[in-house]
């Protein structure tokens, strides 16, 4: 299982390849994507991508390499990102490399990503390129750090030094608890758990189906049956379990399961959970 962690399939070249690009993640297991606002005229589209498909994210921000885009407020971007598929903000931070002359107006955008990040307690998806001192500067200045009470995030386009990337990390992460990281691993031990079950069990139905080996209905069994496995596990959400079982979009598994048991699977979940249906 993999996870594309920075993305813009956004981009009008790359979204005119949706069906393709779909299908690449699917061949080479990526099981999740997560598609980065550079500026706020675009992001709708890149809110539109993160809704239509179950295993895709978005962020929000504005990149500091836009120079002539709308400048975002600290309003504006914690807006924005009151929906559950929005999971970070940004792209946002420094780059000298590509832009010269007067670049207060970038420290201040930075600034104001930081402070958005701190309020909607998402983490920054940093852009950093030939200005690493500024950048950890303002990280500081801000408290964008867990111990000054940020919620850290991810350094990206990064070009600097081992000596950057460990300032970074200690000032980002330095008052982690043990106890959270140990339970993100957990999680993504058991997302990835489940997918292998997913590889071995469904994709070998389909392929048996794909030889006239067995019927659509056995395959139909088998989906319901891990449907209900997966609806067991609570750190799995409807969105991933509707990827592991094939389906593009929640709404088409959740269609699908209401005709398996007449229940939607949140229900079925609750009731499932709580002892009240009978085998589950």
């Amino acid at each position: 299982m993999y996870i594309d962690s920075h993305c813009h399939i956004n981009f009008p070249e790359l979204a005119a390849r949706m069906p393709e690009i779909l299908a690449k993640m699917a061949e080479n297991q990526v099981t999740h994507a997560l598609c980065v606002s550079v500026d706020l005229p675009d992001f709708p589209g890149v809110l539109a991508l993160a809704e239509q498909y179950p295993h895709i994210y978005a962020s929000v921000g504005v990149h500091p390499d836009y120079e002539d885009t709308p400048e975002p407020t600290v309003q504006q971007l914690v807006e924005l990102a009151d929906h559950p598929k929005i999971v970070a903000i940004g792209e946002t931070g420094l780059d000298y490399y590509r832009l010269e002359g007067d670049l207060e107006w970038q420290r201040e955008r930075f600034r104001t990503h930081i402070r958005a990040s701190r309020e909607t307690r998402k983490p920054l998806i940093i852009h950093t390129r030939s200005a690493s001192e500024d950048t950890i500067r303002i990280l500081q200045e801000e408290g964008a750090g867990v111990a000054a009470g940020g919620v850290a995030g991810v350094m990206h386009c990064f070009t600097e030094s081992l000596a950057v990337a460990e300032a970074g990390e200690a000032l980002l992460l330095a008052g982690s608890r043990a106890e959270d990281l140990a339970r993100l691993r957990a999680q993504m031990d058991a997302l990835e758990a489940v997918a292998k079950n997913a590889e071995s069990t469904f994709e070998r139905q389909q392929r048996l189906v794909r030889a006239n080996a067995v019927s659509e209905q056995v395959l139909d069994d088998a989906r319901h049956a891990l449907a209900r496995d997966y609806l067991r596990q609570r750190d799995l959400s409807l969105t991933d379990i509707a990827f592991l079982l094939g389906y593009q979009e929640q709404s088409a598994f959740t269609h699908a399961f209401r005709e398996w048991s007449g229940l939607n699977p949140g229900a079925w979940r609750e009731r499932a959970l709580a002892g009240t249906i009978r085998g589950a």
